[in-house]
């Protein structure tokens, strides 16, 4: 659970020096205005905090960048922009816009707005390893089904299933927003007072899972402790770790998950007992 902002590891309870602001680089030279996080940096999936300011593009040069081999996922936290593709196809980019590109895919994001934009991203590789290509503006590259971009509020979710039980979880709905080769992204809402699960813990046995709140507050529980899940945390489950999310407040609890598996239906689920107190009054 880290505060991705101050850089600050709420398990540990100590800030990360490693966590530090920088100027992401193109052909070896910083880019003014284009500022970055690494959050997470795991062996098939990283985690990034990108923050681009008033007139700045990426690439700078013109053209387009593309990552072979990799794929690309993002949302939009704040601010708005647009992002291009050599097909000629372009979109707006507006808050709780996500995205999935396909290995390869090129495309070219700027800010054309007065305001700050913001985004997480991931890639399904270690940090130091992604690739980047720069192709020309007039490349021509076209990857088929090689770009989607869904915003969070008009999809419609269906009802989630149960953790526990075959029943399904009261007030906790789930959109599958993209399935990728080696990433998925799934966008759960729990209305007030839902936990997922809604009894024990739940925990996944063969996959990293990334996530982070776009709108709300949580709890989430752990078996030995409990942390506050708000907009600026982001959280990661390593392999079989047991928790559970509960929506404390009187408003929905909009989150976004990426799991290192290209289709949801590889990500298992492992129920974990709660442990059982026997109350005695003394």
């Amino acid at each position: 659970m880290i505060d991705y902002e101050l850089g600050y590891d709420l398990k540990d309870e100590k800030f990360i020096p490693e966590m530090k602001t920088y100027l992401r680089e193109e052909n070896g030279k910083a880019v003014p205005g284009h500022m970055m996080k690494n959050i997470y940096d795991l062996d098939n999936i990283c985690q990034q905090y990108v923050v681009m300011e008033p007139t700045v593009t990426y690439p700078v040069q013109d053209g387009f960048v593309c990552h072979p081999g990799v794929e690309f996922v993002g949302v939009i936290l704040e601010g708005y922009g647009k992002v291009s593709f050599p097909d000629g196809e372009s979109h707006d980019f507006r808050p709780g816009d996500c995205w999935y590109f396909k290995a390869g895919q090129p495309y070219r994001i700027e800010n054309n707005e007065l305001g700050l934009l913001k985004f997480f991203t991931a890639h399904t590789s270690p940090i130091a390893e992604i690739p980047y290509e720069y192709l020309p503006a007039d490349c021509g590259v076209v990857i088929e089904n090689g770009h989607g971009i869904r915003n969070i509020d008009t999809c419609e979710g269906t009802l989630a299933p149960g953790f526990t039980g075959h029943k399904a979880d009261a007030g906790h709905w789930t959109t599958l927003m993209f399935e990728g080769d080696n990433i998925c992204v799934l966008h759960p809402v729990q209305g007030p007072g839902c936990s997922s699960p809604m009894f024990d813990y739940v925990s996944h046995p063969n996959v990293h899972e990334l996530e982070f709140a776009l709108e709300g507050n949580a709890m989430v529980i752990m078996p030995d402790k409990a942390y506050k899940l708000s907009p600026r945390i982001a959280r990661y489950n390593p392999e079989l770790q047991p928790s559970k999310t509960f929506n404390y407040t009187d408003e929905n609890l909009k989150l976004l998950v990426w799991y290192s598996t290209g289709r949801l239906a590889n990500v298992g689920r492992i129920q974990n007992h709660a442990v059982q107190f026997e109350c005695r009054n003394l």
